[in-house]
């Protein structure tokens, strides 16, 4: 009897590793669902209002290029043929969407298909340094080493009716050029991100990706800094108006029968505020000479020697004691008669 049971015990085990093997093969030759064999994709992916947009069919599963296939956008049939995978076209305006169908036959009669919906957005990227700029300026310094920059992005959303989303209640994901997901700073209305400054002097670019509440809508954008050194320009200093912004001395300074003018010193991009500069160091030469006596302040006073001509080399150099690599140098020639 115990003989008899082993032998019985070992032949069921035989019949059901048969079985599954026989069913495992009738469920590889079965036919695939029709529109999992086809997938469309779509680049760029976030397309501008008006961007050509290439829509791509592929398929792991059939021979996709046998295929004949008949594209149909909005309803209208575009274009059709034999191994037609792609089709170009045009972004819809903002808050509208494009829906592009494929349709196909296989060879063996067997029918593909899918759609996919295009959308359109747009979205500006600025970005800002906390260096140092004089009143008024209306120009835009690039970021300074060890500077903190600001990123900031302007997002154009619309709903179907074509009104924009207010950029504060959409949603952000900055990802740094590692591909790091900068989570502390992504998020609901995180529509800016703070990038402090490095030791290690390089260029940097941030991608965002924007998206509504429910996802329906989303947008992408990218922004690189390249920080370089700073830099000084001087003007000159009148009487009564004081600083002239409006126009820079440039190489050189005439002093003619006035004798004697003032220039100030702009060190545009160091981490500077002028009315609390004590972190900053100055150097003054006046024909290759030191001048300590100026080195407290950003203003020199230039007097033409009586009776004499000629000119001279004015050289300044400045450096930040808590930036090391903020250091800058500049030098103007003022010629008297």
């Amino acid at each position: 009897m115990k003989t008899l049971r082993t032998f019985f015990i070992l032949t069921l085990t035989i019949t059901a590793i048969t079985g599954f093997s026989f069913s495992s093969t009738i469920h590889a030759q079965s036919i695939p669902d029709a529109v999992s064999t086809i997938t469309l994709s779509s680049s760029p992916e976030n397309p501008a209002p008006g961007d050509s947009v290439t829509i791509t069919a592929v398929s792991y599963v059939i021979d996709i290029n046998t295929a004949n296939l008949v594209w149909v956008v909005g309803g209208v049939q575009k274009q059709k043929g034999i191994g037609v995978t792609t089709l170009t076209i045009k972004a819809p305006p903002l808050g509208k969407t494009t829906t592009v169908s494929v349709l196909g036959s296989l060879q063996t009669g067997q029918q593909i298909s899918n759609s996919i919906d295009i959308k359109s957005g747009e979205i500006d990227m600025i970005v800002e340094t906390d260096g140092y700029v004089p009143p008024f300026f209306l120009g835009k310094i690039l970021p300074v080493y060890q500077n903190v920059v600001r990123m900031i992005a302007i997002p154009h959303l619309a709903n179907s009716s074509g009104v924009e989303y207010d950029p504060a209640t959409l949603v952000y994901k900055w990802t740094a050029d590692t591909g790091t997901v900068l989570s502390d700073q992504s998020g609901y209305g995180r529509q800016y991100i703070d990038i402090p400054g490095s030791l290690v002097p390089r260029a940097y670019s941030l991608t965002v990706d924007v998206t509504t509440r429910d996802g329906t809508n989303q947008i992408s954008g990218t922004a690189s800094a390249i920080p370089q050194a700073p830099s000084v320009t001087f003007y000159t200093v009148d009487p009564l108006y004081g600083p002239l912004y409006n126009r820079s001395i440039g190489d050189s300074l005439y002093i003619g029968s006035q004798k004697e003018t003032s220039v100030i010193a702009v060190p545009f991009g160091l981490n500077y505020i002028a009315s609390a500069a004590s972190n900053i160091l100055r150097s003054w030469m006046i024909n290759d000479v030191d001048h300590p006596e100026l080195d407290s302040g950003d203003i020199v006073v230039l007097r033409a020697p009586d009776g004499a001509s000629g000119s001279s080399n004015i050289t300044l150099t400045m450096s930040s004691q808590n930036n090391i690599l903020q250091r800058l140098s500049g030098a103007f020639t003022a010629n008297f008669q």
